[in-house]
């Protein structure tokens, strides 16, 4: 009966429970913005911040997608690469290890 005691303050100290949600490292995508005419390449460089100040490069590790595939591609690896056109692309970068998510805007003009 006294070890039930003991484990039920345990589980009730306020020090051992916790009702906030778990912070999520953040997504940092190099270039920020970058203007790519047709032909161009550019490649993109994650960088992953842990809340408790640790970083580590994310790059090959995240998913890419474009939001208009006839006018950028992304390979796997994060490399744009401006096709025929001009116009203006959301490229969403995720971390499937955390769910942790980036948006990049990539301009598509005419000429560099």
């Amino acid at each position: 009966m006294r070890a039930l005691g003991i484990l039920l303050s345990l589980l009730s100290a306020p020090s051992l429970l916790s009702c906030t949600a778990p912070v999520e490292p953040l997504l940092e995508v190099s270039p920020e913005a970058p203007r790519l005419a047709p032909g161009q390449e550019v490649q993109l460089t994650v960088t992953r911040r842990f809340p408790g100040g640790g970083i580590d490069d994310a790059t090959g590790r995240v998913h890419y997608a474009s939001s208009n595939r006839e006018l950028l591609g992304v390979t796997p690896t994060g490399r744009l690469v401006a096709r025929a056109g001009t116009g203006d692309v959301l490229v969403q970068v995720t971390d499937p290890t955390t769910d942790a998510s980036a948006l990049v805007a990539v301009r598509v003009v005419a000429t560099p």
